[in-house]
């Protein structure tokens, strides 16, 4: 092959060459320059004496003289496979390489140095923001990551949603690694013109788990799905499950009940044999804590469990039934309405008056059991009689209670000619409140 150094340029501003084996044949060419071949194993190098395609570019990148800038070959085979190329075929066009790709700022210096987007063309994966690519796409850097348009905004730590967001609140249809909470969680937020219109929604007719507590600040719907989940809610909207919550009056029904109070409570359960916890049926609450392991209905508090339905039954705490108690602080005054009565149903304080009651008989029986009920003289009535002046010594006057056989037996007597019939008034007080 020849070499010809063209210094004529002629009429025109170029140079054609159109015989490869005649370089005479040399015209000026409208613009640059001009090269037709012949002969198809002719070709051109530039920047290298030894070209190995039609045309043969090498560059010299920052004294890499073995960079190859631009490379074409004849065949469609032959530059597919080569590094560096850059062809068009079947009207497409192609840029080939066969290791890393970086497309990088100027002044940034060769390699990955500097690199905005570094393609992985070995693993097909895009680095963005001067990041290597560790992932199919790997992104670095800050941003636009508020204020919605038209466009997807992409950081290394948000994503905002762009078309039909634009305009939207400033932080609408957005996901963030803790924007909103301190760097604490993922963060989702939800697509709304205002904050209080933001919405999210989610399509799972197959269902939906969640790993761990679920709080929210507003519920609206039946909650008829939410099973084996440990909710907390502020507002469940309507009824229609075992629990239903009237978000408009603050009240919340348990056990299938529409709440009527603050807490409504259907339904039966656990009301003895306590344990640590409390436990709520419709008609009885058995206490938990310290009254774990206690006697079998220890700590009760009933409507009629123990009187056949008659009664609010109040039940002590205690390992045993002589031990149960029950103690009242009402150091202001303790105000009952009602009479006292013991278990019998009989009241704890009684006024009994026995009629007959003979002088020189030996006593009245009142049939009341000394050990459950302490007794005193309230008052009496000696009747009619005649009064002996010389008694002998004997007591002018007397009348008492005193223990026979088990119960309490008023004596009395007075120094008279004869028998008098007295009428005697005991008051009796049942030792449960205090003996």
């Amino acid at each position: 092959m020849a070499f010809y150094k063209h210094t004529d340029k002629r009429n025109g501003d170029g140079l054609a060459i159109t015989d490869w084996n005649n370089l005479s044949s040399a015209l000026a060419g409208s613009s640059g320059l001009t090269l037709a071949a012949a002969n198809p194993a002719d070709v051109v190098g530039i920047g290298t004496s030894a070209p190995d395609a039609t045309l043969g570019v090498r560059l010299d990148v920052a004294g890499l003289i073995k960079s190859r800038g631009l490379r074409f070959d004849a065949g469609v085979d032959a530059h597919v496979d080569l590094d560096g190329a850059l062809y068009r075929h079947g009207g497409q066009c192609y840029l080939t390489v066969d290791d890393h790709l970086y497309v990088r700022r100027s002044g940034g210096g060769p390699g990955a140095a500097g690199g905005r987007f570094h393609f992985n063309t070995t693993e097909g994966r895009l680095g963005v923001g001067g990041a290597p690519p560790l992932a199919a796409l790997t992104i670095a850097g800050g941003g636009k990551s508020s204020g919605p348009d038209a466009n997807m905004h992409i950081t290394s730590e948000c994503i905002l949603f762009g078309g039909s967001n634009n305009g939207k609140q400033i932080d609408s249809a957005q996901i963030s690694a803790g924007k909103h909470d301190s760097g604490q969680s993922l963060c989702i937020v939800g697509m709304g013109a205002t904050t209080d219109a933001r919405k999210v929604k989610i399509w799972a007719e197959g269902g939906l788990t969640i790993n761990g507590p679920v709080t929210a600040t507003r519920f609206t719907g039946d909650g008829s799905g939410l099973t084996n989940l440990p909710v907390t809610l502020s507002n469940l909207g309507q009824a229609g499950g075992k629990f239903h919550f009237n978000t408009a009056e603050g009240r919340l029904g348990v056990g299938g009940v529409s709440p009527s109070a603050p807490l409504t409570i259907a339904g039966v359960g656990k009301v003895r044999e306590p344990d640590a916890n409390m436990h709520i049926t419709s008609d009885c609450i058995l206490f938990g804590g310290a009254n774990a392991g206690k006697q079998v209905d220890s700590a009760q508090i009933s409507a009629g469990r123990h009187d056949e339905g008659q009664s609010l039954c109040i039940v002590g705490m205690g390992a045993t039934y002589d031990t149960r108690q029950v103690k009242i602080w009402a150091e202001g005054g303790l105000l009952i309405a009602g009479k006292l009565k013991n278990h019998a149903g009989a009241a704890l304080i009684q006024h009994r008056t026995f009629h007959g009651v003979g002088s020189r008989s030996g006593g009245k029986d009142t049939g009341v059991l000394v050990s459950d009920w302490a007794a005193c003289i309230a008052g009496f009535d000696a009747g009619h009689g005649d009064l002996l002046e010389d008694g002998g010594g004997a007591d002018l006057l007397k009348c008492y209670l005193t223990e026979s056989g088990g119960r309490w037996k008023i004596v009395c007597n007075v120094r008279t000619h004869g028998e008098t019939a007295w009428t005697v008034h005991v008051l009796f007080i049942s030792k449960q409140l205090c003996f």
